[in-house]
C-alpha cells in the first residue's frame, strides 16, 4: 500500500522520476548465453541480470554413473562382460552440489582373474577386485543408499556419459547374476546427447564432452570415479547454463511399437 500511495502521488505531481524502477525477474530460465535482458537503449534502467542456475530441473537429483568392466584389448567385447567398479555422485540440482557418493570396487566372478589389458585400461589392479565383495552385496548397498536418499524415477534420474551403461552393462550383469533391476535403471539421461543437442559437440565421448564444457579432463581416464567426477563437471556446468536435462531413453522405448499398442 505504501508503495502505491508514492505512485499516485507520484503521477499526480508529475514526478516519475521518484518511482523506483528496478526490480528482480524472477527467472524461469536463461538463454545458453546467458543474455540479460535491458532496459532503454542509455542502460541506466536496467533490470537485474538473470541468475545462471534459476531453471526449474524436473528432477531434484542426478545420479551421475559410469560402472567399469571386465574387457580385453580389440573390438571384440568380452563375453559376459562383469563390473569391477560402481561408482554415482548424487547430485541436488537446486544447488548444483555432489549431496553423496556411493563408491565399490567389484569382485568379479565368471572371470576373475584380469588380464592386463583391463588393468593398464582402468587402473584396477587384480589385488583390489580381489579383496572386493561381489555384485550382489555391492548392490545391495546400492539399494540402501538410494532408500537412505529416497532416490525414485520421479525425482531423480540416473547421468552417465554414453548409453552402454545402462543399456548394456547393467541389464547384462543383471541377468548373470539374478539381480532384481530397480526402477531407477529404468530411464537415464545421456549427457552426451544433451551436449550434442544445445552446444557443438565434434563426437561421442568423454574428452569431446569436456571439451564442449570448456573444460580440462582431470584425473585418470577409465577410472570410473574420476570418469564420474569429470562428468559431474560437465553437469555443473550445464546446471549453471540453465540447461534443462531430459531423460534420453526410456525402458518403454525398447518395447516393440505392436507390443506397446496391444498394452494400450
Amino acid at each position: 500500500m505504501k508503495y502505491l500511495s508514492t505512485l499516485f502521488r507520484s503521477f499526480v505531481e508529475g514526478n516519475w522520476r521518484l518511482i523506483p524502477f528496478a526490480w528482480r525477474i524472477p527467472a524461469k530460465s536463461v538463454d545458453l548465453e546467458g543474455q540479460t535482458d535491458k532496459l532503454g537503449a542509455s542502460g541506466e534502467n536496467q533490470l537485474i541480470a538473470k541468475p545462471e542456475r534459476a531453471t526449474l530441473q524436473k528432477f531434484r537429483y542426478f545420479a551421475v554413473l559410469d560402472f567399469e568392466a571386465t574387457c580385453q584389448p580389440g573390438k571384440k567385447r568380452l563375453k559376459p562382460q562383469e563390473i569391477i567398479e560402481f561408482p554415482v555422485m548424487l547430485v541436488d540440482s537446486t544447488t548444483s552440489e555432489v549431496v553423496d557418493v556411493f563408491h565399490e570396487y567389484v569382485r568379479p566372478v565368471v572371470k576373475p582373474s584380469l588380464n592386463r589389458f583391463c588393468i593398464n585400461l582402468t587402473g584396477i589392479t587384480q589385488k583390489v577386485v580381489s579383496e572386493a565383495r561381489t555384485i550382489g552385496p555391492v548392490y545391495d548397498s546400492f539399494l540402501q543408499f538410494v532408500e537412505q536418499h529416497q532416490l525414485s524415477p520421479h525425482n531423480t534420474a540416473i547421468v552417465t556419459c554414453g548409453d552402454w551403461d545402462v543399456k548394456t552393462m547393467w541389464p547384462s550383469q543383471a541377468r548373470l547374476s539374478g539381480l532384481k533391476t530397480h526402477p531407477l535403471f529404468n530411464q537415464f539421461i545421456n549427457i552426451d546427447k544433451i551436449l550434442s543437442k544445445y552446444h557443438m559437440v565434434s563426437g561421442p565421448g568423454m574428452m569431446n564432452l569436456l571439451a564442449a564444457c570448456g573444460l580440462q579432463h582431470e584425473g585418470r581416464h577409465h577410472s570410473g570415479i574420476d570418469d564420474v567426477r569429470n562428468i559431474v563437471r560437465c553437469l555443473q556446468f550445464l546446471l549453471k547454463k540453465g540447461t534443462v536435462l531430459e531423460l534420453t531413453w526410456t525402458k518403454e522405448q525398447q518395447i516393440p511399437r505392436r507390443q506397446r499398442r496391444q498394452r494400450r
